[in-house]
């Protein structure tokens, strides 16, 4: 039995993709990727770093977790809607400032909403880290949610939700899942239904991002 144990354990740690990965290190060399890897914590959040110098791209990902066990059916696409809806305006940039701001770092959005967790990030260069992270990052702590950019972006959510009903596979992996898991968290839809977001007002997502959008939750 110890034997067995010992082989299971040594297959499964030679088939962990990380082990043989390699990374190149500030002094351009190959290092294994686990010895560029570090984890800490700046006011509270978690924060995993990995660095590869191979080249100027920049990664960075926002892990809200909790995913669907959040939501309640009136909330469903919650998350969504406030990820997206900061794309008009936070306290530092209001209005078309935050997007001028954007634009000109070149740095793309991610808003991933899942079952399990909600990833919130940007793909960009080191050049523009900066000036991106802080414009991430007010979009994150300081959104401004107004009945406007809600209506803006609920059509965008609508438009999506209708062309996935459109589509057969997709429709048919919505519905098994809202019938297999019915009444608990994962029959719920984190990109939100009709019904749902049309009943999210400002006030509702002001609530939400001010009592679900806390440090508890966030791994950067």
């Amino acid at each position: 039995s110890i034997m067995i144990a010992t082989l299971v354990a040594s297959g499964c740690a030679h088939n962990l993709p990380e082990r043989s990965m390699s990374v190149v290190s500030a002094e351009g060399r190959l290092v294994p990727l686990d010895s560029a890897t570090v984890s800490y914590d700046v006011g509270g959040i978690r924060v995993i770093q990995r660095s590869n110098y191979a080249n100027d791209a920049v990664a960075v990902n926002l892990y809200l977790l909790g995913g669907t066990r959040q939501l309640t059916p009136a909330t469903q696409g919650i998350e969504s809607l406030l990820l997206y809806a900061g794309e008009y305006g936070t306290q530092k940039y209001p209005g078309d400032q935050w997007g001028n701001a954007w634009g000109l770092t070149g740095s793309r959005i991610v808003v991933d909403p899942d079952a399990d967790w909600t990833v919130f990030g940007f793909r960009g260069i080191q050049q523009e880290f900066d000036a991106s992270w802080d414009a991430f990052a007010d979009r994150v702590a300081h959104p401004v949610f107004t009945s406007k950019s809600l209506a803006v972006v609920k059509a965008r959510l609508l438009a999506a939700i209708h062309a996935g009903n459109d589509d057969p596979d997709g429709y048919a992996v919505t519905f098994a899942d809202s019938i297999a898991f019915a009444g608990q968290p994962y029959g719920l839809r984190p990109d939100g239904t009709e019904a749902s977001l049309r009943s999210l007002d400002s006030a509702l997502v002001t609530q939400y991002a001010a009592t679900q959008l806390v440090k508890s939750r966030m791994l950067l």
